[in-house]
């Protein structure tokens, strides 16, 4: 979880649902680097205590390391 990001992100395909593959432009590291961004989707996570949120408006950038969740 991320306060500083502004969406949501996954690396991972399995997540995904409701895709729509398209260029949603890209996402610019802390060092410089970009990765492109590739699909907008949903995804389903289940929580500790067993609940199941649906975030919505999902960017998928396989390139990235790891699932980021805006908290905003």
């Amino acid at each position: 979880m991320d306060s500083g990001a502004s969406f949501h992100t996954t690396p991972s395909l399995e997540l995904l649902s409701n895709y729509v593959s398209g260029k949603f432009g890209k996402v610019y590291l802390a060092d410089g680097k970009s990765l492109d961004i590739i699909e907008r989707c949903d995804i389903n996570i289940r929580t500790s205590n067993g609940s199941v949120w649906t975030l919505n408006n999902v960017k998928h950038i396989p390139a990235f390391k790891r699932n980021l969740i805006s908290i905003g």
